[in-house]
This record gives structure tokens, sequence and C-alpha cells, in this order.
């Protein structure tokens, strides 16, 4: 069986990438969103009302796959777009009372599965790793 590291770091970020998101989805999914939605929602309880092309920036979605999310939160009442009052061509997208509240409950949600990846790798390769990742990902083009 091949280890960690006879693995292609490509292969090795994806299988991680596939179950922490796995892991996400199913306990967001017990407060009613997934983890796109929850990047949303995230972005949007810091940051208010913001131009979806923000969005889609700070959530790494492409705009098409954003555009989907968006509409499913508008339809399910996490959040609603308005026009922007400084510029009537952009449309700005914020949460709802509903959408603050759902990342509320979404936010413990969150936490038990980051505890419990800190008890599976130890917390400070945990926050080593996120921090390496911050970093090339600031790095990249």
């Amino acid at each position: 069986m091949a280890t960690g590291t006879d693995l292609a770091l490509p292969l090795l970020l994806a299988r991680l990438y596939d179950e922490v998101l796995r892991r996400y989805n199913e306990a967001l999914r017990t407060v009613g969103c997934t983890a796109e939605e929850w990047w949303v929602l995230t972005f949007l309880a810091r940051e208010g009302g913001r131009p979806m092309h923000e969005i889609a920036e700070f959530a790494g979605l492409p705009k098409p796959t954003l555009t989907k999310v968006v509409d499913r939160m508008v339809a399910g009442n996490l959040a609603y777009r308005r026009v922007d009052v400084t510029d009537r061509r952009r449309v700005l997208v914020s949460c709802t009372v509903r959408g603050l509240e759902t990342h509320a409950r979404a936010r413990g949600a969150v936490g038990a599965v980051e505890a419990d990846l800190e008890r599976l790798v130890g917390g400070a390769k945990l926050a080593g790793l996120r921090d390496a990742l911050a970093e090339a990902a600031s790095r990249l083009p």
C-alpha cells in the first residue's frame, strides 16, 4: 500500500479535500446548508452586501456555480439580491436574518468537524497545514 510520501501532491490534496468536504457537508446538512452556501454565508456575514465577483473570489467558486448557489440561497431565504445604490449596474448579495441565523448554527457544526480533524491529526499539525496552504495560495497568480 502506498504511503502519503509516495503519492503525488495533487492526489494527496484531492483526497484530503474530498474527505474534509464530505465531513463539512454531512455536518452542515443538519443545519440546512451546503459547504458552498456556508462559504458564501461566512463571507456575507463578515462583509455585508457584496458583488458576485467578490463572493466568487472568496469562495473559490466559478461564477456560474456561484450563481446557482446564490439562486438556491435566495429561494431558501438565506440571502437576497439588491441593486447597488452607488452603481445601479451592480447587484449586491446580502444575508437575510434567516441566513445569519443559519450561519450561526453552521459555525457550531463546522467547529465540531474541525475539532474532529484536530483530534485526528493534531492541532499543531492542522494549524501548520492551514498556514502552509494559505501561504501557498497567496503566492499563486
